[in-house]
């Protein structure tokens, strides 16, 4: 049986060069472009079919760090956090780590769960995005609830890197709220959940079956059917990429790539 390393692995290193090549081709004016490289038109981009994907050997670290926090309307407070690393400095085969934090603090109880079993919310197709998805459904009154994705290019590897794979860790109080937070062959979650109130999701999801990579990527839901709640997830990708002076065909080869594609 694979380890979750051998099978989460190539799953977050295609993750990991997704985001480099989203990120790396910057917009026109602000100096990011390599000399070189020209920016297309929207008539010639309309033209152009395939896409330049980042070479897998300019990822020295990939990292994930997710937040999730769920205040009631009693202040009972859930909390699920989960970071995740891996350091490609060593070779090809990545020390991965794993820290998961999850926590529930009673409230008052001064406050009283309002009755849901008249509220509905509809999640079909979610679970079908690709890519970053990002929802936020309520069906109540004077809730606060957001979703925030950022990603981070870093200039030096991580000090806290290769602490070690925690185990995953789930948290119940007995009275229908529990927090989550895992990471398996399917790859990492943070779920918070109170029974008729609502779920609190985010996760990188990925699998490999049958040798072929499956999974939607990132993505942060929010689901409430209470009054009064407050929900935030919080969730951001950290890059660090070879020096140029290690990469230095790079911005050359990419030029050469887009320069052949004007002539289709």
């Amino acid at each position: 049986m694979k380890s979750i390393k051998e099978t989460i692995a190539p799953f977050f290193l295609g993750v990991a060069i997704t985001s480099v090549a989203s990120v790396s081709l910057a917009a026109p004016g602000d100096g990011g472009v390599g000399q070189g490289i020209s920016v297309l038109t929207s008539p010639e981009m309309a033209t152009i079919r395939g896409k330049y994907v980042v070479a897998s050997d300019t990822v020295l670290y990939f990292g994930v760090e997710m937040a999730s926090v769920w205040r009631t309307q009693d202040g009972q407070q859930l909390q699920g956090g989960a970071r995740l690393g891996l350091d490609f400095s060593g070779g090809a085969s990545p020390t991965v780590s794993f820290s998961p934090t999850v926590s529930i603090l009673s409230g008052t109880g001064r406050g009283t769960a309002i009755d849901t079993s008249n509220r509905t919310v509809n999640s079909s197709g979610i679970d079908n995005v690709t890519g970053l998805g990002q929802s936020i459904q309520v069906a109540g009154d004077f809730n606060t609830a957001s979703n925030t994705l950022s990603v981070r290019l870093l200039d030096k590897l991580p000090e806290n890197r290769g602490q070690g794979v925690g185990e995953s860790l789930a948290v119940s109080d007995g009275a229908g709220g529990s927090a989550t937070a895992a990471l398996n062959d399917k790859g990492m979650m943070v779920t918070l959940s109170l029974d008729g109130q609502g779920v609190v999701q985010q996760s990188i999801r990925g699998a490999l079956r049958d040798g072929a990579r499956t999974g939607n990527g990132a993505f942060q839901s929010i689901k409430t059917l209470g009054d009064s709640h407050t929900i935030s997830n919080r969730m951001q990708l950290s890059i660090l990429m070879k020096p140029r002076a290690e990469s230095a065909n790079l911005s050359k080869t990419l030029g050469v790539s887009l320069g052949g594609l004007r002539g289709l």
